[in-house]
């Protein structure tokens, strides 16, 4: 298996060699994962110690306060429908519950914080999220947010990256829907996407991109853990321009 990037001059480089590579440049990358249509119900959240690990972005940075809450408002004023008003709120990272959330141990997911992991929770709802933010259910996707809501997305994290001036990649582990709010945006900024190719070179997504999150997750795993695991049915992996 290789890692190989669309870019000129970039060489392909072997999995194992790309996860070592993002932990040897943590402090100047940021991981955007998407957010997922599946959700735990509150009945299936009862049992999570909630006074453990819980946070949020304006909370780590306060000066995204003002972007995050009017994009907050600009999508509840656009999506009243989206959130269940009666659901209580639990950490993001335990309400997903689709493909790429189901490859990460709940103790991998500590170690964002503990490690200090520039990594970001993009939500069609919420926009951007820590980890570890408390969320109610909702039911919205990128693909329905409203055009204005999308345009306050690249606001914030446009203030994020001011916050983090040492960051000089961002790489999305997500489809091109979630990307294509920024795209052409921050062309000062290293801005990739993950794409994964199978070993007849066509891009791996599977149906509602399921294959695409699976493995994503996986990778995303090995990267937080430092454990190289192999995933036979990926022959190339790319990182494509946003």
């Amino acid at each position: 298996m290789a890692i190989r990037s669309s870019c000129k001059g970039e060489k392909s480089i072997k999995v194992e060699e790309f996860i070592q590579y993002i932990r040897d440049n943590k402090e100047t990358t940021l991981l955007v994962i998407a957010c997922s249509g599946s959700k735990r119900q509150d009945h299936e959240c009862r049992d999570f110690p909630l006074g453990n690990n819980i946070t949020t972005l304006t909370k780590l940075f306060p000066t995204l306060s003002e972007p995050l809450n009017e994009f907050r408002n600009c999508s509840k004023d656009h999506h009243p429908e989206a959130l269940t008003s009666s659901s209580q709120a639990f950490p993001a990272f335990f309400r997903y519950s689709g493909y790429f959330y189901r490859q990460i141990l709940l103790e991998t997911w500590k170690k964002i914080e503990i490690e200090q992991w520039h990594l970001l929770i993009l939500s069609a709802y919420f926009g951007f999220l820590y980890y570890s933010e408390p969320i109610p259910l909702y039911n919205l996707s990128m693909f329905k947010l409203h055009p204005e809501c999308k345009r306050k997305l690249t606001l914030i994290l446009q203030s994020y990256l001011n916050e983090m001036s040492e960051i000089k990649r961002v790489i999305f582990f997500t489809s091109k829907t979630y990307c294509n709010p920024f795209r052409g945006i921050f062309n000062s900024l290293n801005f990739k996407r993950l794409v994964l190719k199978d070993i007849a070179n066509n891009e791996i997504m599977g149906p509602y991109g399921s294959t695409f999150y699976t493995y994503t997750g996986k990778l995303l795993s090995c990267i937080l853990t430092g454990n190289y695991q192999e995933i036979e049915e990926i022959d190339e992996i790319q990182l494509n321009s946003v």
